[in-house]
């Protein structure tokens, strides 16, 4: 189930429900399999009826990358009386016809399982839409608030390190902009790329970068949100950016240095500021401050 299905999911969190990783590869795999039943002469509507609605797709602890898996080919075999491989090999086919640029890598692996690999294109174009949600949503206003529909922690004091994450944010930017790294405190073109690989490779960015992904994939997915520890998700974003801030440095000799990887760093932060900012506010139903 994702956010713009059903009930009052649905009203709340369309508004401004964050860039995820899952509903893209989810997509791709529900056309993949539309495409391939349709080379078997079923009619569509018996494939959306049979599988659609629960294709089956989980992140994996893969640390060398974003790696998802799915079984879906493994139920299709029962209900299509067809070799799980020979499914698997042909949505996964056809899941990567329509790519214009590569934005994940797929295989099949026995006994019918299909893993689907973000690209540091993909990953690239991921975390660019992500830093600038903030700035897009900055004045939008969802319908409800979240805050009824999720219980929050039961002090402030449990919540203040999310808040003060936030607020660290919020400062690094401000000094990336009077240090002249950055105008108007925003950043757009960021050099997430050096030619074809991801310029974030140190352990701390790859960490930070995977509780993103964690956080905006269980945001997108309703049904989970229901009954998700959002304190612990909020929690884990901001012990993954204080690491990342206490490892990999910004201004100084890397600013002088190598200031594309001091940009790529700053829209890093820009992005798990946009996602701190909205589980504070949506989630928690406090104030995401800019200083403490």
């Amino acid at each position: 189930m994702n956010c713009a299905e059903k009930g009052e999911i649905k009203e709340v969190m369309a508004v401004e429900c964050l860039p995820a990783l899952a509903p893209e590869l989810l997509k791709r795999l529900q056309e993949g399999i539309i495409l391939y039943g349709r080379t078997l002469g079923m009619l569509e509507s018996a494939i959306s009826s049979e599988v659609i609605a629960e294709v089956p797709l989980i992140r994996t602890k893969d640390t060398q990358g974003v790696v998802y898996i799915s079984a879906i080919a493994l139920k299709l075999a029962k209900l299509w009386n067809q070799p799980a491989m020979q499914i698997a090999a042909a949505v996964a086919d056809r899941c990567t016809q329509s790519q214009n640029r590569v934005s994940f890598s797929i295989r099949v692996v026995f006994p019918g399982s299909i893993y689907l690999q973000i690209s540091d294109w993909g990953l690239a174009n991921w975390l660019q839409s992500l830093s600038e949600f903030s700035v897009v949503n900055r004045n939008r206003v969802a319908s409800k608030n979240l805050v009824s529909l999720f219980p929050t922690p039961e002090n402030a004091e449990q919540i203040f390190p999310v808040q003060y994450a936030h607020a660290r944010c919020c400062s690094l930017l401000r000094l990336a902009d009077r240090e002249g790294l950055i105008v108007g405190g925003e950043m757009h073109a960021i050099p997430w790329l050096k030619e074809t690989c991801l310029r974030l490779v140190h352990p701390a960015e790859c960490r930070l970068i995977s509780e993103l992904v964690t956080a905006t994939d269980a945001l997108w997915q309703a049904q989970a949100a229901q009954s998700k520890n959002w304190f612990k998700v909020a929690v884990d974003l901001s012990q993954a950016f204080e690491s990342f801030y206490s490892a990999c440095r910004i201004f100084g000799e890397v600013q002088r240095e190598t200031p594309n990887l001091a940009l790529a760093r700053l829209g890093l932060i820009q992005a798990t500021q946009s996602v701190l900012a909205w589980m504070l506010k949506n989630l928690f139903g406090v104030c995401a401050p800019l200083e403490l």
